[in-house]
């Protein structure tokens, strides 16, 4: 299993912005998905597409329904739960926090390489539902390689700023 994205953890680095975001009804992700915002409704998140470009508010700390009011145990006793949270702790995407996660070439895991850093690529998510750098897409690019780790195959990346939300 790929490892899924998250801050980096690099010397010299500050802590990431951390916010809680609602998410949008039937949305289901994992940890680590890349987060967009939910057009159909304002002020929501969902998973971004396979291929994410733009308006990535961020990458999802949590899978769904793992907040208050989800997975109760004796579930099928409950007759109504209430004060449920359908929120997704959410590392803000900017342009100046270094991510992490491992590099792939479409759908086959790749080693990360020292001549990768400087260049752009884009993201895809496995059929897993994890998502990994891609290093075959340089067309539809949202992250710019920052450094590589050769021996654990893991890409420290920032995102483009075309690829944030307008403002960010």
């Amino acid at each position: 299993m790929a490892r899924i994205f998250q801050p980096a953890r690099l010397q010299g680095l500050g802590a990431p912005v951390v916010l809680w975001k609602p998410y949008a009804n039937g949305e289901s992700f994992k940890a680590g998905a890349i987060m967009i915002e939910d057009t159909a409704t304002q002020g929501r998140v969902k998973e971004g597409a396979t291929a994410a470009v733009a308006d990535i508010h961020g990458i999802a700390m949590d899978p769904d329904d793992s907040r208050p009011g989800f997975e109760l145990g004796h579930a099928s006793q409950v007759q109504q739960v209430t004060n449920r949270v359908q929120e997704v702790g959410l590392y803000v995407a900017d342009a100046t926090t270094v991510f992490s996660g491992e590099t792939y070439s479409g759908t086959s895991a790749t080693a990360a390489l020292a001549n990768m850093v400087d260049l752009e690529f884009g993201l895809r998510q496995l059929a897993s539902g994890v998502w990994v750098i891609d290093t075959n897409d340089t067309s539809t690019v949202a992250i710019k390689m920052f450094d590589v780790n050769v021996d654990e195959n893991i890409g420290y990346f920032k995102f483009l700023v075309g690829a944030l939300p307008a403002g960010v």
